[in-house]
């Protein structure tokens, strides 16, 4: 799901291993958020959000975001190198939010063609 309420594009488009279809949002703005709901518990501690040649529609200051409800949510330091692969510590979750921070007035689109999870259980 995401917060984006004007996208022309529905947020499973993110999860659907469809590497054609993919979420777009209007405009990036601070708060904007995806999110997913893993219907169970796992360890997490990074992502992937695969741009494909929609390279300048990266997320600007992304942060990763952890909740057991849905409700509550715990913020994680993030980082990257790539504007590609995040990366975060060890955290239990149901639920995972990935939220833009300052978004530099950039007027570009946030795309994600697909959406993978790291896990220090899978390597």
């Amino acid at each position: 799901s995401s917060n984006e309420d004007r996208s022309s594009t529905p947020a499973y488009y993110a999860t659907d291993n469809d590497s054609q279809t993919r979420w777009e949002s209007e405009t990036q703005r601070t708060g904007l958020y995806l999110q997913l709901d893993l219907n169970q518990t796992y360890i997490l501690d990074g992502a992937k959000l695969t741009l494909e040649n929609d390279t300048w529609d990266y997320p600007r200051n992304l942060q990763a975001a952890v909740s057991m409800d849905g409700e509550s949510w715990t913020y994680l330091d993030t980082y990257t190198e790539d504007n590609i692969s995040y990366y975060f510590e060890e955290s239990s979750c149901r639920y995972i939010r990935f939220v833009l921070g300052d978004t530099e007035d950039t007027g570009s689109h946030w795309s994600v063609y697909e959406i993978s999870l790291f896990s220090p259980l899978f390597p």
